[in-house]
């Protein structure tokens, strides 16, 4: 009898443990952080708006939405000569600033 307890314990143990991990991660949920709102800028166009301000050959880093003075912009961090640059380009495409990015 005891042999079939300890059968049993070999068998039952193993599968409540499976059980009760599976169960702890359905309760939990993947954080990746907040997905960007897709940008209607193109590459190109901050680039040739850039080019107007002198910036060329440029390097875009990323190009997301921003709020500047209260009202949401086009953020466009980019490289210019080995220096990392932020602007600042309105919805209607024209460039507010352009200034060197110290962080």
């Amino acid at each position: 009898m005891s042999k079939n307890i300890f059968l049993t314990m070999l068998i039952c143990i193993p599968i409540l443990c499976c059980a009760n991990i599976s169960a702890g991660n359905e309760d939990e949920e993947d954080v990746y952080g907040e997905i960007p709102e897709p940008v209607d800028i193109t590459e190109d166009t901050v680039r040739g708006l850039l080019a107007k301000k002198g910036y060329r050959r440029i390097q875009i880093i990323e190009i997301d939405y921003e709020i500047y003075q209260g009202q949401k912009v086009y953020e466009a961090d980019f490289k210019y000569r080995g220096r990392k640059y932020e602007s600042a380009i309105s919805l209607n495409k024209k460039v507010i600033y352009v200034e060197q990015d110290l962080d």
